[in-house]
């Protein structure tokens, strides 16, 4: 029929059964006269129907359009004359190439492209195959090792931040073996595994912070021999340049605190005060209008945790407080300013490291786990364990690039650099309390 036809013509590999249907009646052989460009979608199981998968239709823009779920009998239907829609939106299509995405926990996602004749009304039949053991790679396997070696730093350090800019990666800070505090910065070349040391920070400074925004890196908070008790202060870095700008400091001093960026806006997460005390305040700094502003209160007081950006969502993992090391995972919503408690980690730890790839959270090291690699997938809300660090460490820094995880140096004068390839390596699911 022609819009097999159509589907060889592009190229296009055969994922599902496809049928194209008019009052009912399958056509095999000839060009439907109902007009339209209407489909719908039935998504089957190993077992039956899938209900409440959740449709995405990708255009011919490239774009995705957000459509809903499933009913009880796995069905969607994507026109203006069924299902729950609003009014003013209609689901009719022009001719062209298409694709559905199809998730379902517990079930593997599927991607299926397809080509819409200009008249007719197509139905998509798509299979979703279950996993069977949530042992498996929850991240697509490839050839390679999950643990690279790359070159080592020039210089020992610990408590510094690491920042991606273009092509390059900037450590900022920190401190080096027999605890001095360090201004320098070592500039990074992923393509080359060749290190540059350019001009140093203002002061020195460590457990500070480091966040990107239009092409220049804040660094945030703090402490120093000469201001024991935490800075306040807010300076931003010019790579282009190699220049620095003074901003207006936060609120309250902090160091030992996490920050996140969302649209400009730089979310500071607890750490510690002036009097060395763990505390839960939060406070945003809006780099368009320079000022800060003071938010409610986290949870639970939190120090020496990490903070990762997931689909908008902020999540603070880890830490201490008064009551030890943490397991506990609190997700911010900054629209609604709403926390909400998701699944635990499976080990507790603090100066740990945490970096998103492809939306997915890796937590490598840290005090109380420094050889572990434990990845928390959001929307699923949950763990997994991953290939243990070559070298153990607590207290570095880490970035991503590339999609990979870059970590750098660690407590007790290390200057080692690792890189970690989450889709190398064979993750086994982890429970959690």
């Amino acid at each position: 029929m022609k819009l097999k036809n159509k589907l060889q013509q592009y190229g296009i590999a055969m994922f599902a059964t496809l049928t194209v249907v008019g009052a009912g009646i399958i056509v095999e052989d000839e060009t439907l006269t109902n007009q339209g460009g209407d489909f719908s979608i039935r998504v089957v199981g190993m077992s039956g129907n899938v209900s409440n998968a959740r449709i995405t239709v990708i255009n011919k823009n490239n774009l995705e359009e957000e459509y809903g779920q499933t009913d009880l009998l796995g069905f969607a239907r994507l026109d203006k004359a069924h299902g729950d829609r609003e009014k003013d939106k209609t689901y009719n299509r022009t001719a062209g190439s298409y694709a559905i995405l199809v998730q379902k926990g517990g079930y593997e996602k599927r991607k299926v492209s397809f080509y819409l004749e200009e008249r007719g009304y197509s139905e998509q039949i798509i299979k979703l195959n279950k996993i069977q053991n949530r042992k498996k790679p929850v991240i697509p396997i490839q050839t390679g090792q999950a643990w690279e070696e790359k070159a080592l730093l020039p210089i020992s350090k610990s408590g510094m931040t690491a920042t991606t800019f273009k092509r390059k990666i900037f450590l900022l800070g920190g401190y080096g073996h027999g605890r001095n505090y360090l201004k320098s910065i070592e500039e990074y070349n992923p393509l080359s595994d060749k290190w540059t040391k350019i001009s140093p920070m203002p002061y020195p400074r460590d457990h500070h912070t480091s966040s990107l925004i239009k092409n220049r890196i804040y660094v945030v908070g703090g402490h120093n021999e000469n201001h024991p008790s935490g800075l306040p202060n807010v300076d931003a870095y010019d790579p282009r340049t190699d220049s620095w700008e003074s901003k207006p400091p936060m609120i309250m001093r902090r160091f030992s605190h996490a920050s996140c960026v969302l649209k400009n806006i730089i979310y500071v997460f607890g750490g510690k005060n002036e009097t060395w005390k763990g505390i839960a305040s939060v406070e945003m700094y809006d780099a368009r209008s320079g000022k800060w502003q003071a938010l409610p209160d986290m949870p639970q007081v939190r120090y020496y945790h990490t903070c990762s950006l997931v689909k908008g969502n902020m999540y603070i993992i880890g830490g201490k407080n008064r009551k030890g090391k943490q397991t506990a995972v609190m997700a911010f919503n900054p629209k609604t300013g709403e926390w909400k408690f998701r699944a635990p980690m499976p080990t507790g730890k603090y100066y740990h490291a945490a970096s998103v790839v492809k939306d997915r959270i890796i937590i490598v090291g840290g005090k109380g786990a420094e050889s572990l690699v434990e990845v928390y997938d959001p929307d699923e809300n949950e763990w997994s364990a991953g290939t243990e660090i070559k070298t153990p460490r607590f207290n570095f820094a880490s970035t991503v690039y590339n999609n990979k995880m870059y970590v750098f140096g660690g407590h007790g004068g290390m200057n080692s650099t690792q890189i970690y390839n989450p889709q190398s390596d064979l993750l086994r699911s982890v429970k959690t309390k």
